[in-house]
């Protein structure tokens, strides 16, 4: 990554496949979560990651609602504590979030 940043400057954009990311997830939360919640917890990310921005919607409202949603599902699995920092350490700066 130190290569990307001298090559390309600090803030250039990643675009991540949301098979790939799906994956990641998926491999974490069986590993990381109680097994009558992964399922629940899985569907919920799919979920939010397909998440459209209304016609009218700016930006930043969508960034709003995408924010709150995954506040709302942190604390919704705050007793998978493994989890919720496997999320916020990975991916809480990816997303621009947390």
């Amino acid at each position: 990554m130190l290569f990307s940043s001298i090559a390309w400057g600090e803030h250039m954009p990643v675009f991540l496949c949301c098979g790939h990311v799906k994956r990641a997830w998926l491999k974490n939360i069986i590993s990381k979560c109680k097994r009558g919640t992964a399922l629940g917890l899985f569907k919920r990310l799919g979920q939010i990651m397909l998440m459209l921005p209304g016609h009218k919607e700016s930006q930043s409202v969508f960034k709003q609602q995408v924010q709150t949603a995954l506040d709302l599902l942190l604390k919704e699995h705050a007793d998978q504590p493994d989890f919720v920092k496997y999320f916020n350490s990975t991916w809480g700066h990816k997303l621009g979030t947390i």
